[in-house]
């Protein structure tokens, strides 16, 4: 029986979320899942994992206007 599920991510969420499913679809696309079997799932881990790290580095390398001293949002 499938339960329904209520989702609220955040926009940072959404943005590694996304990071994530264009590499599992890259895993995909090289025909290294396997539906069904471990490696399906550990592929989608190492999908997030690396996601997760891009988006840190991306962090820490770039200064968005916001974080900028004297930055005023309207």
């Amino acid at each position: 029986m499938n339960q329904q599920v209520h989702l609220k991510l955040y926009d940072s969420e959404r943005a590694v979320l996304r990071g994530a499913c264009e590499i599992y679809t890259g895993y995909v696309t090289a025909g290294l899942v396997q539906p069904g079997e471990e490696s399906e799932r550990e592929l989608m881990e190492r999908a997030i994992q690396t996601a997760i790290s891009m988006a840190r580095r991306v962090d820490k390398l770039i200064q968005s206007d916001s974080e900028m001293p004297g930055f005023l949002q309207g």
